[in-house]
């Protein structure tokens, strides 16, 4: 089974890493940790209407960032304002990119060898994180990068930004699928109206 995710994953680079990071001979490389219960503060009176009023994305971010799996996670309106802050940021850096667009729509992976060892480093201690269900960790970590990436414009030649997008995409899909969209990293939009 995990050999053909592998064949359906040739698209992305990035994906595959992650793939072989956390699945080893067909099984999860490490075990998740029990998730414990995500308590709901300041009126907050049930996480479906929270994800329908606030989007999968924000909540996702919500939950994942502060705490590991295995804590309780005390979700309040304050966490919610913070990631939808970050995550806008996110998206008027990288919303407009210049560059040509790649033929036919579509970028081929990103060559490894464009990207610094330091940045390289970065990427491969993110998708550690991630494989050892740290999301928190990771998270912070991908923090870290949107700071370095900021300071240059949105490019779709610049294949540190294209990784980042496609991390991006773990934790919030639809923001992530539509950047990558927008970067000609994926040939259709996630909503048709984009």
């Amino acid at each position: 089974m995990i050999r053909n995710i592998h064949a359906d994953l040739k698209e992305s680079d990035i994906l595959q890493i992650l793939v072989r990071s956390t699945w080893h001979d067909g099984l999860p490389a490490f075990t998740p940790p029990e998730c414990a219960p995500v308590i709901l503060k300041d009126g907050i009176s049930k996480i479906d209407d929270l994800a329908a009023e606030t989007g999968i994305d924000v909540l996702t971010l919500s939950i994942l960032s502060d705490v590991p799996l295995h804590r309780p996670r005390n979700l309040e309106l304050e966490d919610l304002v913070a990631q939808w802050r970050w995550l806008r940021l996110v998206w008027s850096h990288f919303s407009a990119p210049t560059g040509i667009l790649p033929i036919n729509g579509y970028h081929l992976p990103a060559d490894p060898e464009a990207i610094h060892a330091h940045e390289r480093d970065m990427l491969t201690h993110i998708i550690g994180q991630i494989g050892q269900f740290r999301h928190n960790i990771a998270l912070a970590e991908l923090r870290k990068l949107f700071q370095i990436l900021k300071k240059s414009p949105a490019n779709r030649q610049n294949p540190l930004q294209l990784c980042f997008l496609e991390l991006l995409r773990l934790f919030c899909p639809y923001i992530g699928h539509e950047l990558l969209y927008r970067y000609g990293a994926i040939k259709s939009p996630d909503q048709t109206e984009s």
